[in-house]
């Protein structure tokens, strides 16, 4: 009866269906609560439904009984990462190696506190290697030693060890995510963008690629931002130089405003050609629209005109006339594109998967 329930259990949580599959085995633990197969299949349904500290008593409940229980000592590593309670899974994980220095999972432990933190160690590298050691042919072992690269800065260890997981597993959502996070680093967006668009043309529902490709165009909305604060401020202090020497500036400034504006255009359009679709499905479509990343691209195409226009003007002009230009050609899609930008920083998680 036991073996049949856990079994059944461990298949709903196979299936991505955690909530029942801890139903399933909160049953039987009505009537057998110190089984602790059955103990562990609810630690772990608790964790992947972001429960922390009732997983957490739950392998405290499995140590108790065995002190060495592999199992519980995974499921107080996982709930002690979600409740960012770092000495707790650090002293579990090693505890793991310790006592099984040549499982997989229990390395795997080690390496995963490791990526919790800011900056993996070398013991969380020596694990990452070792999982490699243990098990070539997974691609999970090279997936977690990719994150440790990465997350130490090697960026080119790490993009060798996702390449590895995807020749092991091609169709593998996570290396494909993390290899393109990577790009990122590398300062790669249009090619991150489009291995994200594949990720999500094989698989729609998965939601960390889409957040990474919102990402992507949040970072170009930054440094659009930042070119067109830059333009700004040129022509600020072209105009506070001629105020000093009493020549007109007016034609510069002018020439400026609409170079500075080609600059920018030049640059979404570089980055949409060789981004691809998944940016303009991010942008405009599945019924999912960003009205100020849309109103920022549009207001930005329609203020080219404008700049080419003030280019024509005569040069003496009256310095009124260009202050109105500006506002109108650098300033607005400065202030919308900084708008959204702020609104990414405070709501971006981490592109990492």
């Amino acid at each position: 009866m036991s073996a049949r329930v856990v079994d059944q259990a461990k298949a709903f949580a196979a299936a991505g269906r955690p909530d029942e599959a801890l139903n399933t085995v909160a049953a039987f633990l009505a009537s057998n609560p110190e089984d602790r197969e059955a103990l562990i299949v609810a630690g772990d349904a608790l964790n992947a439904l972001h429960r922390y500290h009732e997983a957490q008593r739950i392998a405290y409940r499995v140590l108790a009984a065995d002190p060495a229980d592999l199992g519980g000592l995974i499921v107080g590593v996982t709930a002690a990462i979600g409740r960012q309670d770092r000495s707790t899974a650090i002293a579990m994980a090693d505890e793991a190696v310790r006592v099984h220095p040549d499982n997989w999972y229990a390395h795997a432990a080690v390496a995963r506190v490791g990526i919790a933190g800011a900056k993996p160690g070398d013991r969380a590298l020596r694990s990452a290697q070792e999982l490699v050691t243990l098990d070539p042919s997974s691609a999970s072992s090279h997936i977690l030693l990719g994150e440790v690269w990465r997350l130490r800065g090697e960026f080119v260890d790490a993009t060798s060890a996702f390449r590895t997981a995807l020749a092991i597993d091609p169709l593998n959502a996570n290396a494909a995510n993390n290899l393109a996070v990577v790009m990122l680093h590398r300062r790669r967006p249009a090619a991150a963008v489009r291995v994200f668009g594949d990720i999500l043309r094989r698989d729609p529902l998965y939601e960390l690629a889409r957040i990474n490709i919102a990402t992507c165009v949040k970072t170009l909305i930054s440094n659009l931002a930042l070119v067109s604060g830059g333009i700004f401020a040129l022509m600020a202090l072209m105009a506070l130089s001629s105020k000093t020497t009493g020549a007109s500036v007016a034609g510069p400034l002018w020439q400026t405003a609409a170079a500075g504006l080609c600059v920018v255009l030049v640059m979404v359009a570089l980055f949409l050609v060789r981004a691809g679709r998944p940016v303009l499905r991010y942008l405009f479509g599945h019924g999912r629209p960003h009205p100020p990343v849309a109103l920022a691209a549009i207001v930005a195409l329609a203020a080219l005109p404008t700049g080419l226009a003030l280019a024509a003007v005569p040069a003496d002009r009256p310095v009124g006339v260009w202050q109105a230009g500006m506002l109108v050609s650098v300033i607005v899609p400065s202030l919308l594109l900084g708008a959204d930008t702020r609104r990414a920083k405070q709501g971006a998680p981490s592109p990492a998967g």
